[in-house]
């Protein structure tokens, strides 16, 4: 694995521990901490924070991560392990986390020229190097037998007037919104012996990164086993997402399969409900907790029970940043991307309690297949911005590299 990890930085929730034989990268965003970085623009540093530090394995190799040469090391890494792997006639699983185009925008000195200023000049790199790790398999002679997908983790962020991150286009809003403009992001799939016969082909399916796992279970097991029952469960687990590669093989009726009928949107520190939804349409309660489920998609219509209401801002330990809905929103995306409220289904409408209906349904259906507690992982706390600093071959890091009392590094 190479590039951001960002699920954890103490020794037990390094990638080593999850599977991964390799790390080369850094454990959390580029943001997060002092980086050696001085084109900023607006975005405001932590002066306090300690170093981004980067790590091999479990050792940090430098400090305060160089993000002019950075992408171009992973790429190295990468390339490196792909070599290795193909030369010792082993499968191989690469995991590339590109630390673009998170803010701050950062790229080496050749892409600094882009028209569309940093934002452009940094996913110009990305693109590239991107680029470079799809000629290394066909190098390798491996190009027509490896499964590349492409795609990101959220739209783009767009909260505290940072506007650097990119556009979501006519989509509502970005990272860490419930809007489609949080959501919404594509997704590139390369595999020749589905794919060419594919060129050129927009899917318009509601798939996530959940889908990812199954699929790569499916195509192991072979595109003959039934997905029904070779990507539900996992040694007895079962799985969120779906196997996707029906839709691959399915040619020129991808558009008759439908891989997820529902997407549920998740957001907020814990999931005591604060809407009824047994009853038809839902019944607000008497809560003021913020619900983990904030909204469903089901189809081309989508339910919105608490939103952002104020563009940009997203944190939800602020209660002027969400909105509890004395009435759930319902759009037809299909009519109305964009999320207008003004647009949005009549609620004295037959569409709109029918649909309702059929979304409520689905949210049963879905709140009942948990058969274990559902761990609130938000309120695990956040200790992660300074602790992880080595003295040794830190430039500048002489202020805030200490461990607190009490802190085990484990």
């Amino acid at each position: 694995m190479v590039g951001k990890w960002h699920l954890g930085s103490r020794k037990k929730y390094n990638p080593l521990h999850y599977g991964f034989d390799q790390f080369f990268g850094i454990p959390y965003s580029v943001d997060v901490g002092r980086t050696r970085w001085t084109e900023t623009l607006m975005v405001p540093y932590d002066q306090n924070a300690v170093a981004q530090p980067v790590l091999e394995g479990q050792d940090i190799v430098e400090q305060p991560a160089v993000l002019a040469t950075f992408t171009e090391r992973l790429t190295d890494h990468a390339t490196s392990f792909i070599s290795k792997a193909v030369d010792a006639g082993k499968p191989f699983l690469l995991y590339f986390a590109f630390g673009h185009a998170h803010v701050p925008q950062f790229r080496s000195e050749k892409f600094c020229d882009s028209k569309f200023g940093p934002y452009g000049g940094a996913v110009r790199e990305m693109d590239h190097y991107a680029g470079q790790m799809l000629k290394v398999l066909e190098e390798q002679g491996v190009e027509n037998n490896t499964f590349v997908i492409f795609t990101s983790d959220n739209g783009p962020w767009q909260s505290l007037g940072y506007m650097q991150g990119g556009s979501a286009g006519l989509f509502r809003d970005g990272k860490g919104t419930t809007w489609e403009g949080g959501y919404r992001v594509p997704a590139i799939v390369r595999y020749p012996p589905l794919t060419n016969s594919l060129e050129g082909v927009h899917m318009d399916q509601i798939l996530s990164s959940f889908d990812i796992y199954p699929t790569i279970r499916h195509l192991l097991a072979g595109l003959e086993t039934n997905p029904s029952t070779s990507d539900e469960q996992d040694n007895g687990k079962i799985l969120d997402g779906k196997s996707f590669l029906p839709l691959l093989s399915s040619g020129n009726r991808h558009r008759d399969i439908v891989i997820n009928e529902c997407f549920f949107y998740y957001k907020g520190p814990n999931y005591n409900e604060t809407w009824d939804i047994t009853k038809s349409p839902p019944i607000r309660n008497n809560s003021t907790d913020k619900v983990g489920l904030w909204a469903v998609r089901c189809g081309d219509y989508k339910m919105h029970f608490i939103i952002n209401p104020i563009p940009y801002r997203y944190r939800y330990e602020d209660p002027a940043n969400y909105e509890i809905l004395k009435q759930p929103f319902l759009f037809n995306l299909k009519t109305n991307p964009e999320e207008f409220p003004i647009l949005a289904v009549d609620p004295s409408s037959v569409e709109y309690k029918t649909q309702s209906e059929y979304i409520l349904g689905h949210i049963r259906d879905h709140l009942s297949s948990f058969k274990y507690p559902r761990v609130n992982q938000i309120a695990r706390g956040k200790r992660n911005k300074y602790h992880l600093c080595n003295l040794a071959v830190c430039v500048g890091c002489t202020w805030n590299c200490t461990i607190p009392p009490g802190f085990k590094w484990d």
